[in-house]
């Protein structure tokens, strides 16, 4: 109750029972919710979601903390810096390249200034990054991964979310 600010019996109440119109308010873009913005919907949404095993992936990356409104407001620039970075570098192999983004917290429950994300890019073996330079680097362990390919615009990220969670996870 005292971190929403709704007890059970009310959220029950208020949203379950009485509501006749899903109403999803993603965390990871809670600023954009589907109420707010009826024109986007999980319908929409166009891609493809599959399990795969991956053998752990050597990244080396940029972490942002803050806001996802931030983050979005700063992409552009931290891709570029990323990219530059790894050019001047010679980490950067056309074709193999891959480029991704963690986002290591959940907006659930964390606070919207702490978020981290890390922009990252896929490292040849052997590669070695300067200890001297912005980029840091990470390993993911391999394992079983939900991997999601979508084309979105901007305003359908909260969808996506939702998507994910409630249809593609649940089903």
């Amino acid at each position: 109750k005292q971190y929403y600010g709704v007890s059970p019996s009310n959220y029950r109440d208020d949203y379950r029972k009485n509501c006749k119109d899903q109403y999803n308010i993603s965390r990871y873009n809670k600023d954009v919710s589907d109420k707010l913005n009826q024109s986007v919907s999980k319908q929409e949404i166009e891609g493809k979601v599959e399990i795969i095993m991956m053998d752990s992936i050597k990244v080396a990356y940029l972490r942002f903390t803050g806001a996802y409104i931030e983050l979005s407001k700063q992409l552009p620039k931290l891709m570029e810096q990323l990219f530059i970075n790894a050019y001047n570098q010679n980490l950067l192999i056309e074709g193999e390249t891959k480029v991704l983004c963690i986002y290591h917290d959940n907006p659930e429950f964390t606070n919207p200034d702490d978020l981290k994300t890390s922009i990252c890019i896929t490292l040849p073996d052997g590669a070695v990054v300067d200890e001297n330079s912005e980029l840091s680097v990470m390993e993911i362990p391999a394992g079983e991964y939900m991997v999601g390919h979508f084309y979105i615009r901007q305003d359908q990220f909260s969808a996506m979310w939702d998507y994910i969670y409630e249809e593609w996870l649940t089903n």
